[in-house]
Parts: structure tokens; sequence; C-alpha cells
């Protein structure tokens, strides 16, 4: 019955290890679509937008695992043997590890990761239960010691790394120049964080309560944007902001007010992939904040701008 259970421990951490790949070298935009049929594939796709959990339970659950099998299995060689043959079963212990813990799922989910993708949300889900404190710990350390917790697992992204390298040959035997370009500045998202695009507050215009319609038009006029936070006292306050084009849904003597929208908050470092993921669903603008002060604004025009060059808003064009 011991053995059964070391050999059961090993292969729950060798299942997770092999997870750990398979999801590693998963094609997001074919989870995506996957997400239509099968409800499994929406549950996945959910975690993995949040790496950091989702490689926390994985390493914990194969952490957990090989110490689980190696307390049983000492106790049990050391219950049963003698002190020579204990030497031997250890290191034949740290081998059976290697092979079926680490090589062997490793090698399979590189060549079967669908296995692995299809068990992916059943297994991780009974592991964040039973792990769940640990998981919690884990999670909420990063934040506390101020350290950026999905840049801890930045590590795990070998394909990303992989593409730089290529487009860093190709820009040195200059082939294909301007398109290796674009491709290096999309990449360049996922190393830089939003305060490279922070416009800083004090060049920000407001709108406030008190202002009439006209005011309001006279501001998107002088400052050319198409989207200004709007703020009782200034822009620690701001939770909503005026896209100009929502002025056009106005009914006559309806309080341009009306038309406000939520306005996302955005931690300073946070990379500017992600705030382009968070900017899409808040209307291409957000605030940049730390713990203590509001540092600015940032646009998705300016991020976009940032990766690939020169953009402008197509209500921009028509207000200037």
């Amino acid at each position: 019955m011991t053995l059964y259970l070391v050999i059961l421990f090993i292969l729950i951490s060798g299942w997770f290890t092999g997870l750990e790949i398979a999801l590693l070298q998963a094609d997001k935009v074919e989870l995506s679509n996957n997400t239509k049929e099968d409800s499994g594939f929406k549950n996945l796709f959910d975690w993995m937008a949040n790496s950091s959990k989702l490689f926390t339970t994985i390493l914990l659950s194969i952490n957990f695992s090989n110490q689980i099998a190696a307390a049983i299995f000492s106790y049990f060689i050391y219950a049963n043997l003698l002190t020579d043959e204990r030497a031997y079963l250890n290191l034949i212990f740290t081998v059976v590890i290697l092979i079926f813990a680490e090589g062997l799922p490793k090698m399979w989910a590189i060549r079967s990761s669908d296995i692995f993708i299809k068990g992916a949300n059943t297994s991780l889900k009974i592991s964040n239960y039973l792990l769940a404190p640990f998981i919690a710990f884990f999670s909420f350390l990063p934040r506390r010691m101020n350290m950026d917790s999905k840049g801890l697992i930045r590590v795990y992204k070998i394909q990303r790394k992989e593409i730089i390298n290529i487009t860093d040959r190709a820009m040195e035997e200059k082939i294909m120049t301007d398109e290796v370009k674009r491709i290096r500045g999309v990449l360049s998202l996922g190393e830089k964080t939003v305060r490279s695009c922070i416009v800083p507050k004090d060049e920000i215009a407001v709108l406030g309560p008190d202002m009439k319609f006209d005011d309001v038009v006279d501001v998107i006029k002088k400052t050319g944007h198409s989207r200004i936070p709007f703020c009782f006292n200034d822009l620690e306050d701001s939770r909503t902001y005026l896209h100009a084009k929502s002025l056009f849904k106005l009914k006559k003597g309806e309080d341009w007010k009306t038309v406000l929208k939520p306005l996302v908050r955005l931690k300073s470092n946070t990379y500017l992939d992600d705030a382009m993921d968070s900017m899409k669903q808040g209307g291409g603008i957000a605030i940049v904040e730390t713990k203590t002060q509001t540092l600015g604004v940032v646009f998705l025009e300016d991020i976009l701008e940032f990766a690939v060059g020169k953009t402008a808003d197509e209500y921009d064009e028509k207000l200037n």
C-alpha cells in the first residue's frame, strides 16, 4: 500500500509537470475558439488570464506531490530496511523522480499537449481546492513585498524569448527590417510598464461638474483629445471619463454628464500588454497610480504608438 501511494504522488507530480509545459506552448487563439463549444476550455482560458495564480498552483502541486512521495518512501525504508539498503534505494528513488516526474512528462507534453489541456481544468480545480491556503499565501506575498507577481513568472515565456532572439538576428542581418521592427515593438509591450507611456497629471485637462456643454466642447477642441477624465476636485478622485463621440448621442437639453463612462485605474508597474487588455474594456484610457498617489493618464493610442509607430484617433482627426 505504501509503495502504491508513492507511485500515485509521483504520477500526480508528473501530470502537473507535463501540464506546465503544455500550457506554455498552448495556442491562446485556439483555446479562445474552443470556449464557445466547451465550458471546460472557458474555465481554463480564465485560469490562463491569471497567469500568476496558474503557475503558483502548478508549482505548488508539483512540490507538494514530490515532498509527500519522498516522505512516504523515507518512512517505508527507515522502518523496514538496513542502513546500507536505504542509501541505494534513496538513489533509485531520486532517479525515478527525475524520469517519471520530470523527464517523461515533459517529453509527453511536448508531443501530445492536447491530453494535458483537456484534463487541465479539473486537475487545477482540485489542486486549488486542496492547496487554497498555500496558493493564497504565495499569491499575496509578492504583492505584500511590493513585487510584481507577473514579473516573477515571465521566466516561463520561452516562446516569446525565442521570437525576440530571432528578430534580433534578423535586424543584425537586415532582413525584412520594417516588419521585424513592428514585431519587436509588439513584443516590447511585455517588457515595459505603463510608466513608458504615461502623460503626467499636471499635463492632463479634466472636466468638472460645473462645466456647461459649450465648456466641454471648448476643452475637447483645445486639447485635441477624444477621451477626457471627469473629476470633482482633481485627478486623484477621477472615476469616470467622457468620450467625445458620446456627445453626439445626447438629446436636446440632456446633461452631458449622463454619458460619462467608468474609468480604468492601473498600477504603475502594470506591463503594457496587460494594460491593453484592461483598457480594451475601459474605453482606451486609464488612470495610472501608485499606492500613495496618482501619476497621470495613459491612452491606448500611446501604447499602440509605442509598439508600431504613430497612429491617429478618428475622432481626434474630426475634432482637429
